[in-house]
């Protein structure tokens, strides 16, 4: 009997060595998709998107964290210092991959070493647009404006590291506003 029990716990212990462990089925858990913007505005409108869309393809809720701030560093950052266990992903624009590394020395994440790319999602265009109120018709009479009020015109743009932003005449960007969602709103 007793070696009946041996044999037993062999065979118990060879079927557990030699049974190939199960990998657990991606994803197990709710998503986290981090947007290195404020909710409501463009880029956090695609994430919720692109969200809804995961969560039909994989079965699992892909939750929005909106984390703004520095030009997107904020959310860079909180993402470079999570477990990466591929449960927390960023969504971004190009400011905190490529913009960041050449407007600030004291970046607390590196692109390259903390970032795996994934894919591009959307591809946009930045225009320069005033109120339909406004005298202005062309981006000459803008800058032409701007440098009789001595850089006193309020602007938006998505960040300091847009495109827009960057090649603008500093004339205009004495009073720039923080973000373009809410200052849409006014115009």
């Amino acid at each position: 009997m007793r070696a009946l029990g041996v044999l037993a716990g062999l065979a118990i212990a060879l079927t557990a060595v030699l049974t190939p462990v199960c990998a657990q089925e991606f994803p197990a858990r709710p998503i986290r998709l981090v947007v290195a913007f404020p909710a409501g505005g463009p880029t956090d409108f695609v994430a919720r998107l692109l969200a809804d869309k995961m969560k039909g393809i994989l079965g699992q809720s892909v939750l929005i964290e909106n984390k703004s701030g520095a030009n997107a560093a904020i959310g860079a950052d909180y993402v470079a210092k999570s477990d990466p266990d591929g449960y927390t992903l960023f969504f971004t624009t190009i400011s905190a991959m490529v913009m960041n590394p050449h407007l600030r020395a004291d970046l607390p994440y590196d692109p390259v070493r903390d970032f795996a790319p994934v894919t591009r999602v959307v591809l946009t265009t930045e225009v320069l647009v005033v109120s339909t109120k406004s005298p202005i018709k062309s981006a000459k009479e803008l800058i032409d404006l701007a440098k009789e009020k001595n850089g006193g015109l309020p602007m938006a743009s998505t960040g300091v590291g847009s495109f827009l932003a960057r090649g603008l005449p500093r004339a205009i960007l004495k009073t720039p506003w923080k973000i373009w969602f809410p200052f849409s709103r006014q115009l």
